[in-house]
């Protein structure tokens, strides 16, 4: 009988776990924004997909038992959750892809505990600390000015470590979870290095992380500290009196190099600044992310069950935009999460499915306090492995995978996971599976028909099934570097002076966004760009005879951005926008209306139309309208402006001084309201 999996397919299969791990991470992207995603999502899912199709062969050969079935069940309900929030939603293209990366997460989840033994356990950490090396270098290539890679910006990355993960927070994340792996590692005794590599990792990743400035990152570190210093045990600690004092001295150095970088001028933050912005509630980011939390009670409170839908905070938020901090209201960002990893859960898929993800989070912990103080290494009766008791480098090992997720957990109190930090986190959940629950069991399995075609059913689906999802991601990757490339041309149109040249930038942008739409069609924010390009060159267009159809096909693109996505309150703004300057002011009023039914709160929305029915001779509607804007947002010197201009118009010169006298003391250098009021007097 074969009781295992010969030594070539373990090492093809874990070959193929590791560059799953490292390809995520180490995805380069020339861009700072969101299309960073894109090739990492692009690397989960084709790896993920790969390690499933060698999975299927090994699993339906060879058989297999799970060290806890209790973490399956827990982890099969939170995505049936998730699943049925998503359904349940009015937003199903916005949260498949969101579902997608899910699915593959808990995949990987289910693979770690079937294939990965104690030992894989110990080597994969050592990859995953190789694998930060050189993330840190890239950070701190950044942080100095030198950056191989083009990114957009640059000022931002000056003065902050970004690396490849693409956003400071996103890096700190990442460090803790990778950091507390490297500090108890780095007390190993069975090592020829004794833990010295481990230890110079840990101090270069800590340095690091202090230069994201990160607040969440330096909490979720302290965290992972005690954590560690908890688990590690005073008798190990004790026995590494000369290593503690190593320690101390590392982090003192670190943080005095990034303070000595304070007082040379190399970057605009300050540890003392970030940390006083969060004890005095005056920081931009605390007081937005306080508002968000709001919103997103709210939210839960309205559909605690289903949730809204994945991905859809962004939309369900925007009617507790009262809650909003006032010097914040005019932006046009919009926030994609609460920035609190649980109050997302609870938004998107509900109540119950934050429950299921604390249930798998409670299995583990309970493992490792029975692992490590009351744990037994014997079998019970009915022959399933469990709680083991750990001791000597498996437990410093467990230690380190258990702090990492506990780090992770605290950071994401004020953040929310990217596609590298959750895949590291679930693979850290399915290690402490494997350590807390015992080694897995393979044997052969009985099979209800003959074996070998249970094994050519099973490998016909799932090898058909990832070649469909295979070439589905490499499409969407496709698409979304043809949308990248045409948003590039796109921003070039106003810098150029020539009409030949805006034009051929227009032809060039559309032939990419056709490319774009060719491979995602069903993508809104596609539509939405493309019609942003038709009616941009409506403005600057000098055949007029050509109008017309520059505006039909602006129109037809924002129609449809809409019916993919009913609840985005932008495409219909600008769809009135357009109307509002080029065709019917009846539809523009409509569109206008309904965005700010979806979006309440939106002071652009409510001015634009205010400036609507100003066009229409509509002077008490307008009026209002103005009026409400300076409520939502009276910190705004261009809202006293508009309606003091308003006045003008309409004949009332007192009003007219009095609000443009408003809104030049707000903003003495505001031209345009400057020179009205010079007419006027």
């Amino acid at each position: 009988m074969n009781d295992i999996p010969d030594k070539r397919e373990k090492k093809i299969f874990y070959t193929l776990y590791i560059l799953l791990i490292a390809s995520v991470v180490l995805a380069f992207s020339t861009i700072f924004n969101e299309s960073f995603v894109a090739p990492k999502r692009f690397f989960l899912r084709g790896f993920t997909i790969l390690l499933i199709v060698f999975w299927s062969f090994i699993q339906v050969k060879y058989g297999f038992r799970l060290p806890s079935y209790k973490a399956i069940y827990a982890s099969a309900a939170y995505f049936a959750f998730v699943l049925v929030s998503l359904f349940v939603s009015r937003s199903i293209l916005q949260g498949i892809p969101q579902v997608v990366d899910l699915a593959c997460y808990l995949a990987i989840f289910l693979i770690t505990l079937t294939f990965i033994n104690k030992e894989d356990t110990a080597r994969t950490g050592t990859f995953l600390l190789a694998i930060s090396i050189p993330v840190s270098i890239y950070s701190v290539m950044q942080h100095l000015g030198v950056d191989p890679v083009s990114w957009e910006q640059v000022d931002l990355i000056k003065n902050r470590s970004i690396s490849t993960l693409g956003n400071p927070d996103f890096l700190s994340a990442f460090l803790v979870l990778v950091i507390p792996v490297a500090f108890c590692m780095s007390f190993r005794k069975e090592t020829k290095a004794g833990g010295i590599p481990e230890l110079i990792i840990w101090a270069f990743n800590c340095a690091v992380l202090i230069g994201t400035y990160s607040r969440a990152g330096l909490l979720a570190l302290i965290a992972g500290f005690i954590i560690s210093l908890f688990f590690i045990g005073k008798t190990v600690l004790l026995e590494n009196k000369k290593k503690l004092v190593a320690i101390v001295l590392l982090i003192a150095l670190a943080a005095g190099l990034v303070l000595l970088m304070e007082k040379t001028g190399e970057t605009r933050h300050t540890l003392q600044e970030r940390v006083s912005g969060v004890v005095t509630m005056k920081d931009n980011n605390v007081s937005t992310r306080l508002y968000l939390w709001q919103a997103a009670l709210k939210i839960i409170e309205k559909s605690p069950v289903f949730g809204t839908g994945p991905n859809t905070f962004q939309f369900s938020y925007l009617p507790y935009r009262n809650l909003e901090p006032v010097g914040i209201r005019a932006r046009i960002a919009i926030a994609e999460s609460p920035h609190n990893y649980y109050l997302d859960i609870a938004c998107s898929s509900g109540i119950p499915a934050l429950l299921a993800l604390f249930v798998i989070l409670g299995i583990t912990y309970y493992g490792g306090f029975k692992s490590f103080y009351s744990g037994s290494s014997d079998k019970n009766e009915s022959d399933k492995p469990s709680i083991i008791r750990l001791t000597g480098d498996d437990r410093l090992i467990a230690a380190g995978f258990l702090a990492g997720i506990t780090s992770y957990l605290v950071h994401h109190l004020a953040g929310y996971p990217t596609l590298p930090d959750e895949l590291l986190f679930w693979v850290y959940l399915g290690f402490c599976q494997i350590l807390f629950f015992g080694k897995q069991v393979l044997w052969e399995a009985k099979p209800v028909v003959k074996m070998a075609d249970l094994r050519a059913a099973v490998m016909i689906v799932v090898v058909f099934s990832a070649i469909i999802l295979l070439i589905s991601s490499f499409r969407l990757l496709s698409s979304d570097y043809f949308f990248n490339r045409a948003r590039g041309f796109q921003s070039s149109i106003d810098s150029v002076t020539e009409y030949k040249w805006k034009e051929y930038c227009v032809n060039k942008a559309e032939e990419s966004y056709a490319k774009a739409l060719e491979n995602d069609p069903v993508n809104p924010k596609i539509w939405l760009q493309r019609g942003k390009l038709y009616e941009q060159f409506l403005g600057i267009n000098i055949i007029k005879d050509n109008n017309n159809s520059l505006f039909q096909t602006a129109y037809k693109s924002y129609t449809l951005a809409i019916k993919l996505n009913p609840r985005d309150p932008y495409p219909h703004a600008d769809l009135g926008r357009l109307c509002r300057n080029w065709s019917d002011p009846v539809i523009a009023e409509k569109a206008y209306r309904q965005a700010l039914m979806l979006d309440p709160y939106n002071v652009l929305f409510m001015t634009d139309l205010a400036i609507l029915c100003q066009d229409q001779k509509r002077n008490d509607e307008a009026e209002f309208l103005f009026k409400k804007v300076i409520e939502i947002y009276p910190e705004g010197a261009w809202v006293y402006g508009n309606i003091g201009v308003f006045y003008n118009t309409k004949g009332d010169k007192a009003k007219a001084v009095e609000y443009l006298n408003k809104c030049l003391a707000i903003d003495p250098n505001a031209e345009r309201y400057k020179a009205v009021l010079d007419k006027i007097k």
